[in-house]
C-alpha cells in the first residue's frame, strides 16, 4: 500500500493505492475461481472522525482476460461474460463502546465494456457485522457478520456468514487523555489596615527631613 495521505494522527483523511494480484486458487465454473492470474489497482478514501466512527470509499480496476461461462450461451447470444472490471465498495465503522465495532459494507463490480448493462454480470452484495475486543485479553477479538446479495450477479450470494478470531501482537490499549488541570487564582492577602497618627509630626524648617523626635512616633 502507498500511503498518500495518512489519517493516523490528527489529520481526519486519508488516501492510499494498493496494487494487487489475484492467484487461480479456485473452481472457475463453480464461481470460486478465477481461472487465471488477474491484477490491478485500488484506490482508497477514508474520512475518520476521532475515535467513534469512520467511512470508507474504495474503487478499483481489475484487468483480467475475457471468459464466458460454459452453458450460458443460447444460439447467438452471448452468454455469462468476465473481462476487466471496475470494483467499487463503500463501507463503515461505528464505536458505540469502546470494545465493540459495528461495520458494515456494499461491494458491486460492474464489466468495463458494458457496465450496468446485464444484472448478471453487476453483482451488488451488502455486509453487516461486529468486532468484540476482549478487555481481559489485550489485542484479541471476535469477529461475526452476515449479508446477502441485492441482485443476481454472479458471485452474488443468497446468504453469507463471516466469523473469525484475530490476535494483535504488542497490541497496546491507548492512554486515556490527560486531565485538564485548571489554574488556582493566587490568594492576595488582604491590605494592611490603615495606620492612624494623633500626635504631630516635625520637619526640619525648610526640608523634608524629619526631625529626631518625629522619628521615634512613627517607629512606636
Amino acid at each position: 500500500k502507498f500511503r498518500i495521505l495518512d489519517n493516523s494522527s490528527d489529520q481526519p483523511v486519508g488516501l492510499a493505492i494498493a496494487p494487487f494480484v489475484w492467484f487461480p486458487t479456485g473452481d472457475e465454473n463453480h464461481f470460486i475461481g478465477n481461472g487465471g492470474f488477474a491484477g490491478g489497482a485500488r484506490a482508497v478514501l477514508d474520512y475518520r472522525y476521532e475515535e467513534m466512527a469512520e467511512v470508507s470509499l474504495n474503487f478499483s480496476y481489475l484487468a483480467r482476460s475475457s471468459f464466458v461461462f460454459p452453458g450460458t450461451t443460447i444460439g447467438l447470444v452471448l452468454g455469462l461474460e468476465r473481462d476487466d472490471q471496475y470494483l467499487i465498495g463503500l463501507g463503515g465503522r461505528m464505536t458505540p463502546v469502546e470494545w465493540l465495532d459495528l461495520v458494515g459494507e456494499v461491494n458491486s463490480s460492474l464489466l468495463v465494456k458494458a457496465p450496468l448493462d446485464r444484472e448478471s454480470e453487476t453483482p451488488i452484495e451488502f455486509l453487516i457485522g461486529g468486532r468484540a475486543r476482549i478487555p481481559q485479553a489485550e489485542g484479541l477479538a471476535f469477529n461475526l457478520g452476515g449479508g446477502t446479495g441485492i441482485t443476481s450477479g454472479y458471485g452474488s450470494p443468497s446468504l453469507r456468514v463471516l466469523a473469525g478470531v484475530s490476535y494483535t501482537y504488542g497490541y497496546e490499549k491507548k492512554a486515556p487523555p490527560p486531565p485538564v488541570l485548571i489554574p488556582e487564582e493566587p490568594v492576595v492577602p488582604p491590605p494592611p489596615p490603615p495606620v492612624e497618627i494623633k500626635r504631630k509630626i516635625h520637619f526640619e524648617k525648610g526640608k523634608t527631613t524629619l526631625r529626631p523626635v518625629s522619628m521615634q512616633i512613627l517607629d512606636d
